[in-house]
């Protein structure tokens, strides 16, 4: 999925320490794998360019995660007019 650009987005207030574990660990894996990958591009290109350094090869590439709270929580907040009767109904 990293290879393909996908972002995943970790709410660390709802997901298990677990899985943040799991995605860093696959995520050095990746990366490792993954610099030496461009190791070898930005070779390549240098000795093609005469020793030159191009802005797209400082640029950081690979998984990319978000960390913050879900932005589904605050939709969830904001109730509708049927869950507004309901409440009222419940506490009378």
């Amino acid at each position: 999925l990293a290879e393909k650009g996908t972002r995943l987005w970790l709410d660390k207030s709802s997901v298990n320490a677990a899985v943040v574990d799991a995605f860093l660990s696959a995520c050095k894996r990746y990366s490792e794998g993954y610099q030496n990958k461009q190791k070898k591009k930005s070779t390549n290109k240098a000795s093609k360019n005469k020793g030159t350094t191009e802005a797209s090869e400082l640029l950081i590439d690979g998984p990319a995660t978000v960390y913050g709270a879900s932005p589904i929580s605050l939709e969830k907040a904001v109730k509708n007019n049927a869950e507004l009767e309901g409440m009222r109904q419940a506490h009378l």
